[in-house]
């Protein structure tokens, strides 16, 4: 799939997913009263792709179909790539005038700085940088809009971070040859409503230390499913 248009964006938005608003489930985030126009808003940011003036200034070809995918998935390897990334995120920016915070290349520049370090997350494991390169590509071919998780909820604002609930206040890493364990309350999400997939990148264990020649861990859980195919 190349980039997706403003209607493909909101049909993707129409899969049944469960949003609660003021304790009420709401049907339809495309046309309920009070999601629908910032729906609408994230739909002219896609069809911004779509312009003929804009073919060049925000779209690359993919590296595997050849077909042109959002420039924030772009891994910039010179000066000039990083100012034609730039580039397209002033026109987001302009688009919106500059209100919005978190539009969908948001978190996609994200992955892809995590993407050009794939080789560091896989120092120990190479599954790891594959895995990392192979989720870049898939929310890239597919044009996803994806958000994050942040903010732990104040609980006891008399202890620090670290002295917290592991299993309420922040998120635990366990790793085994397998398998990483998530665990944690982020109260934070704002573009969950209206993406498929959240984006967790972390750099320090659950007692705050740095995580040694592994780098850091990522992971993408999905708000809902299943994921597109």
């Amino acid at each position: 799939m190349a980039v997706r248009t403003g209607e493909e964006f909101l049909e993707g938005l129409r899969d049944g997913r469960e949003v609660w608003l003021e304790g009420e489930r709401v049907d339809d985030v495309t046309t309920h009263p009070k999601t629908a126009r910032m729906a609408a808003t994230l739909a002219g940011i896609y069809d911004l792709q779509h312009r003929p003036e804009n073919r060049d200034r925000m779209t690359f070809n993919s590296p595997t179909s050849g077909e042109p995918v959002a420039l924030s998935y772009l891994v910039p390897e010179t000066q000039e790539d990083l100012m034609r990334r730039r580039g397209a995120m002033e026109i987001v920016a302009q688009s919106c005038h500059g209100m919005l915070g978190r539009t969908p290349d948001y978190v996609n520049i994200q992955v892809t700085a995590s993407r050009q370090l794939a080789h560091l997350y896989g120092l120990k494991d190479q599954r790891h940088a594959d895995n990392l390169r192979n989720y870049h590509e898939y929310v890239r071919e597919r044009d996803l809009c994806l958000t994050h998780a942040f903010g732990h909820p104040q609980v006891n604002r008399s202890l620090t971070l670290a002295e917290l609930p592991m299993n309420i206040q922040r998120w635990a890493w366990l790793t085994s040859p397998a398998r990483v364990l998530s665990c944690g309350v982020p109260s934070y999400s704002p573009l969950s409503p209206r993406s498929p997939m959240r984006y967790s990148h972390r750099s320090t264990d659950h007692c705050g230390r740095t995580w040694k020649r592994t780098g850091s861990i990522a992971s993408g859980s999905p708000c809902r499913w299943p994921l597109p195919a």
